[in-house]
């Protein structure tokens, strides 16, 4: 399964010029999550995050 999770990320941000980053808690402590957005960033699409949580402040990574 782990495979399988990470090759559709990938392949969703290969054909994507944009990737929306839903910013949270548990967004910031996936491992999967995590990937993804470094991917997105490596990859240089656009990134637009929301926050999803009213107190939470990104930090890390």
């Amino acid at each position: 399964m782990h495979g399988n999770v990470m090759d559709a990320m990938t392949q969703a941000i290969e054909q994507s010029n944009t990737v929306v980053i839903c910013m949270s808690e548990q967004y910031r402590k996936s491992n999967y999550c995590r990937a993804e957005a470094q991917y997105a960033f490596q990859r240089e699409r656009k990134i637009v995050p929301i926050l999803l949580q009213k107190q939470y402040k990104p930090d890390g990574w």
